[in-house]
């Protein structure tokens, strides 16, 4: 991390790849919350959001015309249009049509709010594509955080890589969630002087507030998780191993927060091992709602096979709860001796075995250990600080 030096406060425009609809909407949420932090810091923030939904949730807009309106989020300006992924299949339309939403969103913003010094791109495709057709225009310097996993799981096409190729090329600074992630992208797009430096994602200061309390079950030891239900995240591990720490300690639960196409799946696996009186599926919890859900349980288990970050495992440290987490790729900057254990991923023995020391040992942990050095490295104070220092640094 460069040193820290004398700055300024920057008015900032930040376009990040999804938004949140509102401030219960969890889409996109770690992106609002960045937002929100900075702006709580004393950065003048703004926010363009093209809200593009696939044509399955057709809004009847015109393909070159969107609706723009202009909201105030505590003292964020946010300027928003919908639209509809016409060409969701094919990047370079895709692409196209990106650069022309935002370039008319940000006409729009600078009307009504005048002209950033920076802009701050969240995922290279394809918020840092329409970042760098902007300074293309107008020489705004831009800066980009990359969250997106799909780098690491699938192919992107030639036509994408050569975008981001391009992005980071042009990029004045680039910004990894994860020091794992950082160094993959590094060896993936190679672009000499170019280097990767790692803010992780803020916590939300709800879970930092919520106060400890006693589990709604004091009889038993409940782990849980909070999960879309597919195949990357491999709740199916999560299964098999706490069916394998069950079997030796029937004072065992799990819940399980979270729906997708993998559920019924499960379902069926928790019941085929006989465990289902002791696995509970709660559905999708709301954003409201999440702190609550963890707060009831004892520890957290992140089961995924590859994560860029994960922010459930801040939200879980925030509220003081031991954690379990396969190495994933994100929780290896998450995970420490003061929140306790990550296991090798596809390794159902070795999960069961850490979820059954973990609660013979309960007595070790200390919540407000915990929450301490969550609020230390993730809190608002020590991100804004980060960011500051590389606004500075972008804007020379």
């Amino acid at each position: 991390m460069p040193d820290m030096k004398k700055f300024s406060e920057p008015h900032v425009l930040v376009i990040p790849s999804w938004y949140p609809s509102n401030s219960t909407d969890s889409g996109g949420s770690f992106f609002r919350d960045q937002v929100q932090c900075l702006s709580n810091e004393g950065v003048n923030m703004g926010v363009l959001v093209s809200e593009v939904k696939s044509i399955k949730r057709f809004y009847a807009q015109p393909i070159f015309k969107s609706n723009i309106s202009h909201e105030k989020d505590g003292n964020v300006n946010v300027c928003r249009s919908r639209s509809t992924a016409w060409f969701f299949f094919s990047p370079n339309l895709t692409a196209w049509l990106w650069k022309k939403r935002v370039r008319r969103l940000y006409d729009a913003y600078v009307l009504q709010h005048g002209k950033p010094d920076l802009i701050h791109a969240h995922c290279m495709l394809y918020a840092g594509w329409a970042a760098l057709n902007i300074k293309s225009v107008t020489g705004i310097p831009f800066v980009v955080t990359e969250h997106s996993s799909q780098y690491a799981l699938r192919n992107t096409s030639k036509a994408q890589s050569e975008m981001v190729n391009e992005v980071i090329a042009q990029a004045s600074q680039l910004i990894s969630v994860g020091s794992v992630q950082g160094e993959f992208l590094s060896n993936k797009f190679q672009i000499a002087g170019k280097r990767w430096l790692t803010v992780p994602n803020v916590v939300n200061e709800l879970f930092l507030e919520q106060e400890f309390c006693e589990t709604s079950d004091s009889n038993h030891f409940t782990f849980c998780t909070v999960s879309l239900m597919t195949k990357n995240k491999n709740v199916e591990l999560l299964i098999q191993s706490f069916y394998a720490a069950y079997s030796n300690n029937n004072n065992l639960r799990l819940r399980i927060g979270g729906s997708g196409v993998e559920r019924a799946n499960l379902e069926l696996l928790a019941r085929e091992l006989n465990i289902s009186e002791v696995v509970t599926f709660d559905g999708m919890i709301s954003r409201a709602n999440v702190a609550s859900f963890m707060s009831g349980c004892n520890a957290f288990v992140l089961s995924s096979n590859y994560e860029t970050f994960g922010v459930v495992l801040i939200e879980a440290i925030a509220l003081g709860k031991p954690v379990i987490a396969t190495d994933c790729g994100g929780s290896a900057d998450i995970v420490n001796q003061n929140n306790d254990i990550i296991v090798p991923v596809e390794n159902p023995e070795m999960m069961g075995q850490a979820m059954s020391d973990m609660a013979a040992a309960k007595d070790k942990f200390s919540s407000q250990d915990i929450r301490d050095d969550c609020l230390n490295r993730f809190g608002c104070r020590a991100i804004s600080t980060s960011l500051k220092v590389i606004y500075g640094d972008a804007l020379g």
